[in-house]
């Protein structure tokens, strides 16, 4: 089997959500996996869902068990580190798609309030191609749409002539006192054939011929200092995929459970195979050299793990309290933007998660308004003492996002003249 999938493509924001689901179920389709997405966990119990209320609580064959598997690594080689921490819990594809989903589909007032603001101070970056431009564009429409916000067609092409930069006047002129009704294709094409007239004149015009990155997706070198568990988690996806995960058994099982002596000898060479390449694969996605070496040592591809496990994992409670102290001492970065601070801090949350620390969506909410720097102090109060009886994370994320458009330039100005 295999699976390709390009950087490009993978899931990083919430405005290319919808593009990326439509594309992993075109690829669980391509390769029969479709199924797999039946199988649903309960009480640690994976059952097959007939209908809505209906389920088979029977043990799930090993032929609907192994498209499990394989649908689980297609989705966690198509995802970025952020939705990755959320899902790898999940022992079902279908219940990563349910975590994914609830993350990605918020439609709470506060979001919807966010994305109608960013909406309207949108505005195309002179920098970028026409095309570029536009495709920022209709990702926020999408994410608008993800959150349960439909706009016509006409208003979508409104605000699009609105973001317009001072260069197109005259695109936007002539729609504006020309014409009865507008559509969103008649905005996109005269901005286009616009863009063509002004050539080298406008900014973004060299980027117009710029080929996208077409990388494919390969799992990124681990240098013994990034995200050990981020990383194993790709690698061992990545082994499912190529069917290598025998080679991690060899060691565990041996041939035990081959009884045939001839056959023995057939299959062996195959999990030889199976074994060199699983080993070579860990090699050469471990970047640094001295660790290289360490691991170089080992014989075997779990060997190999083993000895990494060794070194980088720990579930200890210094180490869950070491995790804790970084979540209720984390305060905001002024010199990385508000979304790095918050990726930063939902981090930190799923890593406790990972090391069996729940904590709670309220808890996140507080933690998070706490981590606020000075200039959010008014919306600090009004969270505070507006007479709320609940708090969710997202309102937070939300309200902060949403105050940060509202300092806009002004803070940046201040910032850099202090």
């Amino acid at each position: 089997m295999s699976f390709e999938m390009f950087e490009e493509q993978k899931l990083n924001s919430r405005g290319y959500y919808t593009i990326w689901k439509n594309r992993i179920l075109a690829h669980l389709g391509i390769h029969r996996l479709k199924e797999a997405l039946k199988i649903e966990e309960e009480d640690g119990n994976k059952y097959v869902k007939i209908a809505e209320d209906e389920k088979l609580s029977a043990k799930l064959s090993p032929g609907l068990e192994e498209k499990n598997k394989k649908a689980r690594s297609m989705i966690i080689l198509s995802v970025g580190d952020k939705a990755l921490r959320k899902i790898m819990k999940e022992e079902t594809a279908s219940g990563m798609l349910k975590v994914i989903d609830k993350y990605y589909m918020t439609s709470s007032l506060a979001r919807r309030f966010y994305l109608r603001q960013k909406l309207h101070s949108f505005r195309m970056n002179e920098t970028n191609s026409v095309m570029e431009n536009v495709d920022e564009f209709q990702r926020l429409i999408d994410e608008l749409r993800n959150a349960n916000v439909e706009m016509s067609d006409e208003d979508q092409a409104i605000f699009l002539l609105i973001s317009l930069p001072e260069q197109f006047d005259e695109v936007r002129d002539m729609f504006t006192y020309d014409r009865t009704s507008l559509t969103l294709e008649e905005v996109i094409d005269a901005a286009l054939s616009k863009e063509m007239e002004l050539g080298g004149s406008y900014r973004g015009y060299k980027n117009k011929f710029r080929e996208r990155s077409r990388t494919r997706i390969e799992v990124e070198k681990f240098d013994g200092r990034g995200d050990y568990i981020l990383w194993k988690t790709r690698i061992l996806a990545h082994f499912e995929i190529l069917d290598l995960m025998e080679a991690l058994k060899i060691d565990e099982d041996g041939n035990k459970s081959v009884e045939s002596k001839s056959l023995c000898v057939a299959l062996s060479v195959d999990l030889e195979e199976k074994k060199r390449k699983a080993r070579s694969m860990i090699i050469q996605s471990v970047q640094n050299q001295d660790l290289r070496k360490k691991i170089m040592k080992e014989d075997s591809a779990v060997g190999m793990i083993q000895l990494l496990d060794k070194l980088y994992i720990t579930t200890s409670s210094t180490s869950r309290t070491y995790l804790r102290y970084k979540l209720f001492s984390f305060r905001m970065n002024e010199s990385l933007s508000v979304e790095e601070n918050i990726d930063e801090f939902e981090r930190l949350v799923d890593d406790l998660s990972n090391a069996e620390v729940s904590i709670s969506d309220e808890d996140q909410a507080i933690r998070l308004l706490v981590s606020l720097p000075k200039r959010f102090d008014n919306l600090k109060d009004v969270i505070t003492y507006g007479g709320r009886t609940s708090l969710t994370l997202d309102e937070v994320i939300c309200a902060v996002l949403s105050k940060e458009l509202d300092f806009g330039s002004v803070y940046k100005e201040s910032k850099s003249s202090a």
